[in-house]
């Protein structure tokens, strides 16, 4: 029999191939809608991704929001190695009732949360911060640190940063008055110290020290995480070239961080039982039992999610609060309506004239127009640019009428959604004054939004429903502090 040949199986291989993959296409929109959905065009093999990411600098924000502009409320993009498929919703009704919500009308985390992991620990596992699910061990560690975040709490730490913040403004009156200062740079050795004193009673000295080894991994590590998250090229780098500069970097400022991480809880465990009256993070998960056992959680537990706090309570606070001196410095009419309030209050007064002893948390957080003005800046400049990104859980789900497959990532982008015409109105002005129906953050937890797609305070800045930022409370109290300090010692330019 005479053999049949190779290039007629080669043929064959491909035209079989070519069928199957047009009838799997077919089977697919006759299932689902995600052709229907409207979208940028995508590129084979790499999707959407040129458009979205840069080695560098990756700007997806930007690209988002254009596209939300030109085609509506949900936008679908692909990119391969980040999950595939995401869809970017405009419609925060449908977010809160369906994704971000309570009870069984939420959506899971995305396994992109993996890929955050590594900041926090070299073992496997979940934090309350990467957990898909709102599991018991999640349940349990977020009812337990909860009390960090009340009012009680947050007026007895108070003190603590108020001698922190004075340390800043005296490291800044030394420096020489001809040379620009490093605002980013310093307010992350100020944001660093603040989470150290606050959360965990222990002090890093990093206004003292520019170059402390523990708060340079953490600068290095979370721009290399969430460079890797949403840039697969950059995690095959490191894969395929592990002796390449970057590979050996990226090893030896993670070991730097997890072992910052380590110190900390030596620390505290150093110190013994809590006392019934300490309510900070680090109290709070010393006393963590494991939900299943009942037996106190372990160290690589305990580990993670002291991490998580210093990860979250550091890296995005800075930005945050760095965008509202920005958002100030840019708008001499807002900072001198700062300036008066401070001086109607009493509070600049004590802040020029040594009375910081004699400074209250009520009296920061009672200040209703600077809190208009961080809020208005959290608008317009999230820290945190894609800050919920959740997964369809099954093949039964609609998203906004459209039925997707399993596992679609559901992305909300704040800096998109706080700027599209159909939520606000004048989305690009910087207006504080939108604000002025809000309660004081004093009043209220997260300060009732004026705009149609303001979740909390600052418009989607702390996320939504159960799993929004824990450290909320906390967060807008080192913000305001700082700005007040700020604002009343110096001209903000």
């Amino acid at each position: 029999m005479e053999a049949i040949p190779l290039r007629l199986v080669a043929a064959a291989a491909l035209l079989a191939a070519f069928v199957a993959g047009l009838a799997s296409r077919w089977r697919r929109r006759a299932k689902y809608d995600l052709h229907r959905i409207p979208g940028p065009s995508a590129y084979p093999i790499v999707g959407n991704l040129p458009q979205m990411f840069s080695w560098k600098a990756p700007r997806p924000h930007l690209k988002v929001l254009e596209w939300m502009k030109e085609y509506g409320n949900i936008v679908k993009v692909s990119l391969p190695g980040v999950g595939g498929y995401h869809l970017f919703v405009g419609d925060p009704e449908y977010l809160q009732n369906n994704v971000t919500g309570y009870g069984g009308n939420g959506m899971p985390k995305s396994p992109f949360y993996k890929e955050l992991h590594k900041i926090l620990s070299p073992v496997p596992g979940s934090s309350i911060f990467t957990s898909p699910e709102q599991d018991d061990h999640w349940k349990s560690v977020r009812k337990g640190v909860a009390k960090a975040f009340s009012t009680a709490a947050l007026k007895d730490a108070f003190p603590r940063l108020v001698k922190k913040a004075d340390e800043l403004v005296r490291l800044i009156r030394t420096h020489p008055s001809a040379e620009p200062i490093e605002v980013e740079r310093l307010m992350l050795r100020y944001m660093f110290d603040a989470l150290g004193v606050v959360g965990y009673d222990i002090d890093f000295k990093s206004l003292k020290d520019d170059r402390h080894p523990g708060l340079q991994a953490l600068e290095y590590c979370s721009t290399d995480v969430m460079a890797s998250a949403t840039n697969p090229f950059r995690r095959l780098v490191k894969w395929a070239f592990p002796t390449c500069k970057l590979a050996r970097d990226c090893r030896r400022m993670y070991a730097q961080i997890y072992a910052h991480y380590d110190r900390m809880l030596a620390e505290l465990k150093a110190r013994g039982t809590p006392a019934a009256d300490d309510m900070s993070i680090g109290a709070c998960l010393m006393r963590l039992k494991n939900p299943e056992t009942g037996a106190p959680l372990d160290e690589a537990r305990l580990l993670q999610e002291i991490a998580t706090f210093v990860v979250g309570g550091t890296d995005t606070t800075t930005h945050q609060i760095v965008w509202v001196l920005l958002a100030i410095a840019a708008h001499p009419d807002v900072q001198q309506g700062v300036v008066d309030e401070l001086k109607a209050s009493g509070v600049f007064a004590r802040i020029r004239k040594g009375g910081v002893g004699r400074l209250s948390y009520s009296d920061v957080m009672g200040l209703s127009y600077l809190g208009m003005a961080v809020k208005e800046a959290m608008r317009m400049f999230p820290a945190v640019v894609a800050n919920v990104i959740r997964s369809v859980p099954s093949d039964s789900v609609r998203v906004c009428g459209y039925r997707v497959p399993k596992n679609t990532v559901i992305n909300i982008c704040p800096y998109a959604l706080n700027r599209v015409p159909w939520l606000w109105d004048d989305p690009e002005v910087y207006d504080p004054e939108r604000w002025r129906k809000a309660a004081t953050v004093e009043e209220s937890r997260d300060g009732t939004a004026p705009g149609k797609g303001a979740a909390t305070g600052g418009g989607w800045a702390f996320s939504d429903g159960p799993r929004s930022c824990i450290a909320q409370r906390m967060a807008l109290m080192q913000m305001h502090l700082a700005a007040a300090f700020l604002v009343a010692n110096f001209n903000i330019r």
